[in-house]
Order: structure tokens, then C-alpha cells, then sequence
């Protein structure tokens, strides 16, 4: 890389004055340290190289508060949080620094960059040298600035990427008969060949995912979603004769096949110390807890373990909404509220808190330790308007009863 090769061509050149220039003045620091001088010394710092020990920075001082360095280094340590609460204890405000004092700062907050930005380019290249003697080596800091130049899809946007292809088929078997009125094939015909005969094929489909997850101040996420897949209702689209063997994976139906379309956008940020916020029109249930009570992921094989074992609480209802969660140590509670049809206007069909919306509204309470969690929820859904259960995630007769109106 262009940035490597100029830090190495820097150090062999400049590599003896530097620390020649080390050589000599730390000793004066040190001196001055002894002697218990003020003046200058008052705004020593714990930030030394390669430990955190307070030294004097009179011998050093070269950056200024009305630096773009100064300034973009003090962003990055708001923004990536990159000091302890000992260290912001130590932290004497608007003061210059040196520019060792600057590195050691900037390379605590290199660890926990996730894509670099053009500002963050040009300071590296500013504090290449220093960077390089805090660091140790150059090859160190080449794998760390290499990292984050593959991870780059813009200056604040970084690209995921999910895709499945499924090849697979069901088989039934059984001696039960039809009952007089089926909804599929005829009546006293084997189930197992009415099923078959339905749903019996073997397919070969696909389900891709991209993910443009965008911060603009590395604590925010704005999440914009694109999606594709071919899946048909049957078999693994809930709409075939067994509804319990539907796949996360589908998502679709045959009108919008190979269609790429907006699958989830929606905005989420820190609100003070405690509580974060999250909004958007294309939004899920799930996005919108401090977290998922099961050791099963939201995103899993068979849709029926992706509901924490309780599908009518925890729905995973999608459409237009918002919730807040707040969270204290291992205590989190949430709140969100989701209509499945939050974009209709018709207050019979659709819209938010509406008699037509599609509502979901979710309270949690949930305790989190490293190896165990507990969380009770409570949700109110409006099952007359398709939001909540489905032939997917419970039984039939669980279904008819959440289609009667509220539970």
C-alpha cells in the first residue's frame, strides 16, 4: 500500500533524528519531574509511549486546539469512546499536546475503527512516523490500515452480504384419510399423496441479502436492506399442505420472484447514556429489542424456531414503527410498536394505531448475564388484520382464533 510504503521510506530516512530527538529530551522531562515543576508541567497527561504513565509534554508541544488534527482526534475519542474513565478523569480539556501525545491517542482509537473514512486517511498519513515508534513495528500498523481499507465501502457505509441457495424437497407419510371438506385434494384420499401431490417436488431456490449499515457518528446505524429470492409458497413458503416445515429463508411469493426490493430501512441511535431509539417504514419487531430472549438466533433453518418458543409474544411483526429500549448493567427494559400496514392511508385498512393497521405493540423486561437470560414480554396484536401468528409458526386452530380480532 501507498501509505505503508511511504511510512517505511519515512523511517529509514528520518528514523535516527527522531529518536535521537528522544534520546535527549526525555531526559529532560524527567529531570523536571523530580524537581516538582509546575508551569508547563501542569498539563502533563497519562498518554506516553507505549504506556500510560503521566510525562510532561513541554518539549513536545506542537498541536494546538485550533488544529484540524487536534479537532478530528477529539471527535474520534467522543465517537469510538476511546478513553477510559480513569483516563477522562486525567484529561485537562483544551490544551496543546505533542505529537507523540496525539498518536498514542489517535492509535488507542485505530482499534476500534470499523471502516476508514477520508479524514482518517489523511491522519494517519499525518502521524505516520509517530504512529509507527508507538506501535512498535510497521508491519503492524500495515495490517491494521489494510483491515480497515477492505472493510471501506464509502466514508461511513459498510457493505454485508447474505445469500442462500436451498435444494430440498418434503416427504410425507401416514395412513390418515381426508376429512369430507378438504383444503387440498379430495375427500377420503391418503393425506400423505393429497400432500405429496401439493407440495411433493423438489426445488432449487435462492434468498439474497445486502445490508448497507451506515454510521455518521460511529455510535448510529442507519440500516438500509435490499432483497431477493424465487421461493414460492410451496413448499417451504408456509403455503403448502404442512405449514410448520416453512424456512426463514423464504421471503416472497410468486408475483414478486426475483424482484430486488427494499426489505428493511430504519434508523437507530444512543439517546443519552442509557436508552437507545429506533424508527423507520420497513422495520421488524426483533430490530427493536435490547435483546433476543433464546438461544436460537431471529434468523434461522426452520421459521418455527425463530419466535423464542413463544411466536404469539414475540411475532416478529414487520412494517412501520418505533421503540426505545433503556438499559442499566445486566436490566433492560424495551418498547416498540409496529403496523404491518403503516403506509395506507385508509384508516379501515391500514396506517398506525388505526381500527385497519396491522399493530403489534411489545413490552420486555429482561435480566442478561454472561452465560444465562431471562425476559418476560408482553405483547397486543391485532390478528383480524394479518398481524401475528400464521400457518408457519403455530397450529391451525391457534390461527383461526388470533383471525378473530385481538389477543
Amino acid at each position: 500500500m501507498t501509505l505503508i510504503k511511504s511510512l517505511k521510506h519515512f523511517l529509514s530516512l528520518a528514523g535516527a533524528t527522531a529518536f535521537a530527538s528522544l534520546s535527549t529530551s526525555i531526559p529532560t522531562l524527567e529531570a523536571q519531574a523530580q524537581a516538582g515543576t509546575n508551569g508547563h508541567n501542569a498539563g502533563s497527561t497519562e498518554y506516553a509511549i507505549g504506556s500510560e504513565q503521566s510525562i510532561g509534554i513541554s518539549q513536545f508541544q506542537s498541536i494546538y486546539p485550533s488544529d484540524w488534527t487536534y479537532l478530528v482526534i477529539n471527535n474520534m475519542l467522543e465517537n469510538y469512546s476511546c478513553l477510559s474513565d480513569h483516563s477522562k478523569s486525567n484529561n485537562h480539556g483544551n490544551r496543546v499536546m505533542s505529537r507523540l501525545e496525539a498518536a498514542s491517542l489517535l492509535s488507542k482509537c485505530l482499534d476500534k475503527v470499523i471502516v476508514i473514512s477520508e479524514e482518517l486517511d489523511q491522519l494517519i498519513k499525518e502521524f505516520r512516523i509517530e504512529l509507527a515508534m508507538i506501535r512498535g513495528d510497521v508491519d503492524g500498523l500495515e495490517t491494521r490500515v489494510g483491515e480497515l481499507e477492505a472493510n471501506k465501502f464509502s466514508a461511513t457505509t459498510k457493505l454485508v452480504g447474505h445469500a442462500v441457495m436451498l435444494l430440498g424437497a418434503n416427504r410425507f407419510m401416514g395412513g390418515a384419510k381426508q376429512s369430507r371438506h378438504p383444503w387440498i385434494g379430495k375427500p377420503g384420499e391418503n393425506r400423505a399423496d393429497a400432500a405429496a401431490s401439493s407440495s411433493g417436488s423438489t426445488v432449487l431456490s435462492y434468498d439474497l441479502r445486502l445490508n448497507l449499515n451506515t454510521s455518521f457518528t460511529g455510535k448510529d446505524l442507519l440500516r438500509s436492506s435490499l432483497r431477493a429470492s424465487n421461493f414460492a409458497p410451496r413448499p417451504f413458503g408456509g403455503g403448502g399442505y404442512v405449514g410448520l416445515d416453512s424456512l426463514d429463508v423464504v421471503f416472497g411469493d410468486e408475483s414478486g420472484m426475483n424482484n430486488l426490493f427494499i426489505d428493511r430501512i430504519f434508523y437507530q441511535a444512543p439517546l443519552g447514556r442509557s436508552f437507545t431509539i429506533t424508527t423507520g417504514p420497513r422495520v421488524r419487531q426483533d430490530d427493536m429489542l435490547a435483546i433476543w430472549p433464546s438461544a436460537y438466533p431471529a434468523d434461522a433453518i426452520l421459521d418455527l424456531f425463530t419466535y423464542a418458543g413463544a411466536p404469539g409474544a414475540y411475532s416478529k411483526t414487520y412494517g412501520g414503527g418505533g421503540g426505545i429500549w433503556w438499559t442499566e448493567g445486566n436490566l433492560n427494559i424495551s418498547a416498540n410498536y409496529v403496523s404491518g400496514n403503516a403506509y395506507n392511508g385508509n384508516p379501515n385498512k391500514g396506517g398506525l394505531a388505526t381500527e385497519g393497521a396491522a399493530s403489534n405493540g411489545t413490552i420486555q423486561i429482561a435480566y442478561v448475564e454472561e452465560q444465562w437470560g431471562s425476559a418476560i414480554a408482553y405483547s397486543y396484536t391485532s390478528g383480524d388484520n394479518g398481524a401475528g401468528i400464521y400457518w408457519g409458526n403455530a397450529t391451525p386452530l391457534a390461527v383461526l382464533v388470533s383471525q378473530g380480532g385481538h389477543y
